[in-house]
């Protein structure tokens, strides 16, 4: 059975999803190589649900980690 569409998520969405600014939101995308790239769909931007979830984890393991050592 093939995995569920992930949801697509405009700016808006991603700043409550990581509770940062829109500003941060954007500079993530232009700096940070593990940040998931946004899709342009027309005139508007969108980022798969997806890749913000899994940015999100791989950020909260990381940190795990570096609070063990």
């Amino acid at each position: 059975m093939p995995d569920a569409p992930s949801a697509l998520l405009d700016v808006r969405d991603v700043v409550r999803s990581l509770r940062v600014s829109r500003s941060t939101v954007y500079e993530l995308v232009r700096r940070g190589p593990d940040f998931p790239r946004p899709i342009k769909i027309g005139t508007s931007t969108r980022w798969l649900q997806q890749g913000i979830d899994a940015y999100v984890h791989a950020k909260r393991r990381n940190t795990d980690i570096e609070d063990l050592l």
